[in-house]
């Protein structure tokens, strides 16, 4: 999956959001937007390495346990 499928995947039920990350051409760009949105948990951020060169970052929603995961290469 793309990071654009995975935009519109997100779309669907988080408008706002896909919109705020599809501008986001990387992951720095991504953390620094959802820094400013309080409706994640940065500091409860977890990654996880898939092999060494693929990493997923796991960020739980605040109140939710839903979690937003951002695939990194």
């Amino acid at each position: 999956m793309s990071y654009q499928d995975g935009i519109e995947a997100l779309r669907a039920a988080f408008p706002e959001l896909a919109s705020a990350l599809s501008a986001c051409t990387n992951l720095d760009r991504a953390l620094r937007y959802l820094r400013t949105n309080k409706t994640f948990l940065l500091s409860a951020m977890d990654v996880i390495a898939q092999d060494e060169f693929t990493h997923d970052v796991l960020i739980p929603f605040a109140q939710s346990e839903k979690y937003l995961v951002l695939g990194s290469t």
